[in-house]
């Protein structure tokens, strides 16, 4: 049975973990970066100073808006076994495409409340652009359920042409991950008929 669900919106889910990211990251690299910055890649370094300038109650306060977002997301899992959504707003850039460090305060990441959360999360292409560069979507799992989520990525590439040549990687990892678990696929196989449709 596929549902629609409604999690916290995304830029809450963006901002609460741009500040814990930020904060934490910047404790541990501190020292260093202080005393050999030139040792960093750019993109790095000018990303990991913004947490030079948050203090403690901005850290504080993002925790605790981070367990309220959590019990939502959480909430909302107790009604499906997985989520699927949009890996990004665009396709993946090219590799000879320059980047630099993106402001996700104003644009959010698609995989921000799954990162906030520490909950399974795999994107798998859905297909390709004229210029032959790749779309995906995700699909997310309950905390600890990884099983279930690359079970789901691994049928959605049997049932669909998309799949490219990672598809053997997720199969072998997909069932080495049953095996552990102890779960066989057949239950999680009638819950993703959904797959079957998406365009390629």
């Amino acid at each position: 049975m596929v549902v629609d669900v409604t999690l916290p919106p995304l830029a809450d889910w963006s901002a609460r973990g741009e500040i814990i990211a930020l904060a934490e990251g910047y404790a541990v690299h501190e020292k260093w970066m202080k005393s050999r910055p030139q040792d960093y890649g750019e993109c790095f370094r000018d990303y990991i100073s913004m947490g030079a300038f948050l203090s403690a109650a901005d850290y504080v306060e993002a925790q605790r808006m981070r367990r309220d977002l959590c019990a939502a997301f959480d909430e909302t899992m107790r009604k499906v076994d997985v989520l699927l959504c949009a890996t990004s707003r665009s396709e993946a850039p090219s590799m000879e495409t320059p980047t630099k460090v993106v402001n996700s305060f104003e644009l959010p990441w698609f995989n921000s409340a799954f990162n906030v959360r520490g909950t399974p999360a795999l994107a798998v292409c859905t297909g390709f652009t004229a210029a032959g560069l790749p779309l995906g979507m995700q699909l997310v799992g309950r905390p600890f359920e990884d099983a279930t989520v690359l079970r789901a990525g691994h049928h959605y590439e049997k049932a669909t042409p998309c799949a490219t040549g990672g598809r053997r990687f997720l199969r072998s990892v997909s069932l080495v991950a049953q095996r552990r678990n102890g779960i066989g696929a057949p239950a999680l196989a009638t819950r993703i008929r959904l797959f079957d449709g998406l365009p390629c």
